[in-house]
Parts: C-alpha cells; structure tokens; sequence
C-alpha cells in the first residue's frame, strides 16, 4: 500500500487516469465497431444489469443506511465492517453498472468504468487490511448537517421513483 499511495500523490498519475479515458474502449462480444463506440457506451449503460434490478433498490439501499447510522453512531469501532462495504460495493458497482447483455450487442461493458470501479475497491481493501482512515467525526460541526437534509429533501420533493434513480434522474 506504501508504493501506491507514494503513486497516487504525484501530478501524473492523475493526467494518468484521465488519459486511460481515452486509451481504454468497450467491449462488446458482437457488433463492435470503432465508429459506434459513443453509442456502445450509451447502450451498455442504459441497459446495465442495474437497471433491470431497479425494484429490488430498497434492499441495497436500507443495509446502506443501516451503515451509515451505524458508522456514526460507534465512529471507529466498526471501521472495518465500513471499509468492507465499502469495497463490497464498489466491487458490485463495477460490474452492476457497467455490463450489459443485449441482443444488439451481446455482453457488452464499459471497461474503463470498470477498471476505475474495480481500483477504489482496490484502495478500499487496502485500507479494510492497512486502516488509516478515522471515523471519529472530530472535525464534523453542526452548520455541515445540512448537506444530509439536502439531499433527503431533494429525493422528497421531486418524488423520484427508483426506475428514474436508475434511468439518471439525478
């Protein structure tokens, strides 16, 4: 872990993974074309596994709620259940949202998301196995509660469905 985060603090690593944006293209098992590349995205990700998964959302989203309460209510003490969610999730993220199966294109998937979902859940078992992070919340005061009501009142007030969550409607 010494050698990546040594990495991840020089200037170019991060011009680095903006180049692979470029360098990295999908993939698809039929159909590809060098051409159609934008529209392959655009396919693959609006027909991600995720999408077809979009009433059974509530059960993803109450176990991360349920973390969340959890993890500000005994700080440090369940750190390590945190960062193994963490990269549990971003491990699913990577595929959930990413791959596609269409008649169109076959398996399809967006390789470059993957590979970046699939990195921080790298840096995420990293920290699960090397914990350096502090759950304790010493610096979080009172006037920075309203980014959380924000964004429950966001949700309320427009009434979006989990289809639309999964469509990008935010």
């Amino acid at each position: 872990m010494k050698k990546l985060e040594k990495i991840t603090k020089k200037w170019w690593f991060f011009a680095f993974l903006i180049l692979l944006q470029f360098i990295i293209i999908p993939f698809s098992t039929k159909n590809f074309s060098f051409e159609k590349i934008g529209s392959l995205i655009g396919i693959t990700l609006g027909n991600a596994i995720q999408v077809k998964m979009a009433d059974y959302y509530i059960y993803f989203q109450i176990p991360s709620i349920v973390i969340s309460i959890l993890l500000f209510v005994f700080k440090n003490k369940i750190k390590k259940l945190f960062n193994l969610y963490a990269a549990l999730s971003f491990t699913a993220f990577a595929v959930l949202q990413n791959v596609a199966v269409t008649e169109t294109h076959g398996l399809s998937m967006v390789t470059i998301n993957v590979m970046m979902f699939l990195f921080v859940a790298y840096v995420w078992f990293g920290e699960l196995l090397n914990p350096q992070n502090d759950y304790s919340f010493g610096n979080l005061s009172r006037k920075n509660y309203w980014i959380i009501d924000n964004h429950f009142n966001i949700c309320n007030n427009k009434k979006i469905s989990n289809k639309e969550i999964a469509a990008g409607a935010l």
